[in-house]
């Protein structure tokens, strides 16, 4: 479930952990494909908050101070060869993301 080295987060109050990665067992061509998950310590329940389509890649969660919401960067899909990453937050609790940066341009201005 978590492979290669994964962005660990520990909740304020210890009891979950967000981590980034595809959070189930995936086909090879998604390999690529990653979410923010959590885990439950105590019961190993593993949710994954957030979706998409097209092999999103949502990496390097941390939890807010009070552990109510969750921030990250990644994009959601692309076409082309090195997208440029957002930043996103998320309620700890789920919903969904809301975009930091996408209203940034790009590139130099």
């Amino acid at each position: 479930m978590i492979a290669g080295s994964p962005v660990l987060s520990w909740s304020p109050d210890g009891q979950t952990i967000a981590f980034d990665g595809p959070g189930k067992a995936v086909e090879i061509p998604h390999f690529f494909e990653s979410h923010i998950n959590l885990i439950d310590v105590d019961s190993g329940e593993i949710t994954r908050l957030t979706e998409g389509d097209g092999h999103p890649n949502f990496v390097s969660p941390v939890f807010s101070p009070n552990g109510d919401r969750i921030a990250f960067s990644g994009y959601t899909a692309h076409n082309t060869s090195y997208p440029v990453a957002d930043l996103f937050v998320i309620d700890s609790a789920g919903g969904k993301p809301t975009p930091i940066t996408s209203e940034l341009p790009d590139g130099p201005s």
